[in-house]
């Protein structure tokens, strides 16, 4: 998890990118992190949830960042679906709940009420040297 958190501390989400940007280093693939919030047990088996957000306008990309709660029906089944925050506002949203949509959770967590989830959708990585 403190991975997870460290990643997203040099990573930059809501701003768009362009192809003169000397900070860009555009992903050859593009990352899906899951990072669970207010004790939510782990959901999804690593590695199953991926999104086929379409690509923005050419040179341009841009790294999604939304908070989401959701219960989970008795079948596994997602409902009661949630934005909490998204940043930037709309961009990716429908293809991540479409994508958290038809991931199939584990068994264990059938009925559980109150989820929260932050998912990090990653197309570049931000050069940006951190101080120490």
């Amino acid at each position: 998890m403190f991975g997870s958190i460290f990643l997203a501390s040099i990573i930059q989400f809501g701003e768009v990118k362009g192809c003169s940007d000397p900070s860009i280093e555009l992903l050859e693939e593009f990352k899906t992190e899951i990072v669970y919030l207010d004790n939510t047990p782990e959901l999804f088996p690593k590695g199953t949830i991926k999104i086929a957000a379409s690509m923005p306008p050419i040179c341009q990309v841009v790294n999604s960042q939304i908070e989401v709660e959701f219960d989970i029906d008795n079948h596994g089944n997602i409902v009661n679906y949630k934005v909490i925050s998204n940043i930037p506002k709309r961009v990716h949203s429908k293809a991540i709940k479409k994508s958290l949509m038809r991931t199939p959770v584990y068994k264990s967590a059938w009925g559980l009420k109150n989820n929260k989830v932050l998912v990090n959708y990653i197309q570049y990585e931000s050069k940006t040297i951190q101080a120490n």
